[in-house]
């Protein structure tokens, strides 16, 4: 049994810079930038109709969905 100051050679965790995670967060980046324009686009072409409740509504939708992205 080891104990718990003993040096030991064992790996318990994979480090996170492989390909893959690298990969996940370029896909994440190019979706939360989708959304963003996405969302930017909606609110000036329902600002300009004069549709308030509409602009309220996309920018809380897009609001949420990059604040969850960041917490990803």
């Amino acid at each position: 049994m080891a104990a718990v100051n003993e040096s030991s050679h064992l790996v318990l965790a994979r480090p996170s810079s492989t390909t893959e995670s690298r990969f996940a967060h370029i896909i994440m980046a190019v979706a939360v930038a989708v959304v963003l324009i996405g969302a930017i686009v909606g609110i000036v072409i329902a600002a300009t109709t004069g549709q308030s409740e509409t602009v309220l509504g996309i920018a809380l939708i897009g609001g949420g969905l990059l604040c969850a992205a960041a917490l990803c």
